[in-house]
């Protein structure tokens, strides 16, 4: 009949208008739950200043500053953490220099480095946890953590210049796990909030040079007599490790000072003395420190570095050993000019 319809309609568009309703409503409590608590983060840039590429380590620290506010009505307590991968989701951390260069570091969570900081979406599955965060009602929490860094050491093939790596807001990001009452979850959690912190890691590669071995260049057991005697030392006499790319020119000074290569060899027994001419080659090219600078070669040798170790032969002439018998010796020192 009409009016038996209508009447069953009517019945039922009331009986399902509560249930709409109380369904909008418990969505709406669930959304509001789970976005209680909103954190923002910044962070400030690593700079390790000068890095010497033959040294052994470079250490360095940057802050990480965080607000988290809780907008529910009621106490939550959350477990957050921060997130940092990598620039562009490279497998290492690395600064550059161009697109060839590039200087290995890495970033930590503690002093002396032992865990990485790393993210919960990408490489090591470490990122930092904040220890469990309780916060009232509309109340906030802050707070910072510092974030060490590492350049490693014996990287001698780098050239100099400023190396960078840019972290940008793909790079980090902030998870926030919770619930309400005192209790925080024990686990990060898998979605991200909004908010991520991006910052700059940045070192300048220094020339560098270093005299790794110095030998002994000796003429051994000579007869005494007038003729010139000549004497070639061993292909590693002196050892240099340079920046490379960088040039360097050394210069050789014996203990009298003569600039010009030509030494004196004494004998603490007596009075007698061995003149000798230090040279650069079999030719007899002098070899002594006139004039020699970074940027001039004067009367050393020129070389260019290439992040390794060179070795250079020395020559020295003896004019005349008609002194008595004994042993003679002198000190060279060698200077190496970049």
């Amino acid at each position: 009949m009409p009016e038996g319809t209508v009447m069953k309609i009517n019945i039922l568009q009331w009986r399902y208008s509560p249930f709409f309703m109380l369904l909008g409503f418990s969505l709406l409590g669930i959304s509001t739950a789970n976005a209680a608590i909103n954190c923002t983060a910044t962070m400030s840039d690593m700079s390790f200043g000068n890095v010497y590429p033959q040294s052994t380590q470079t250490d360095s620290t940057a802050t990480l500053s965080y607000k988290c506010t809780n907008g529910a009505s009621e106490t939550v307590s959350a477990r957050v953490c921060f997130s940092i991968g990598s620039p562009g989701g490279a497998n290492r951390r690395q600064m550059q220099n161009g697109t060839a260069n590039r200087l290995n570091y890495e970033l930590y969570q503690n002093f002396p480095p032992s865990t990485i900081w790393g993210s919960q979406f990408f490489g090591p599955k470490t990122p930092l946890v904040i220890t469990p965060i309780t916060i009232p009602a509309n109340g906030s929490f802050s707070g910072i953590a510092t974030m060490y860094g590492r350049v490693q050491g014996s990287q001698v093939a780098l050239i100099p210049g400023t190396y960078t790596s840019n972290y940008g807001k793909s790079d980090t990001a902030i998870t926030v796990n919770e619930r309400s009452g005192s209790t925080a979850p024990s686990s990060c959690a898998t979605n991200t909030q909004a908010d991520q912190f991006d910052f700059r890691v940045q070192a300048r590669v220094i020339d560098e040079c270093k005299i790794t071995t110095i030998g002994a260049l000796d003429f051994g057991s000579i007869i005494s007599a007038s003729t010139p005697t000549t004497v070639r030392s061993s292909a590693n006499l002196i050892n240099v490790t340079c920046s490379k790319g960088i040039p360097y020119n050394i210069g050789l000074s014996p203990s009298n000072g003569n600039v010009d290569g030509l030494g004196v060899m004494k004998n603490i027994a007596n009075t007698d003395t061995v003149p000798y001419q230090l040279q650069s080659d079999a030719s007899g090219t002098v070899w002594g420190n006139r004039d020699v600078t970074s940027t001039n070669v004067g009367k050393g040798v020129t070389r260019i570095g290439t992040g390794v170790v060179q070795g250079e032969t020395v020559y020295a002439t003896v004019a005349n050993t008609d002194v008595k018998p004994g042993s003679y010796s002198d000190t060279v020192t060698v200077h190496v000019n970049y």
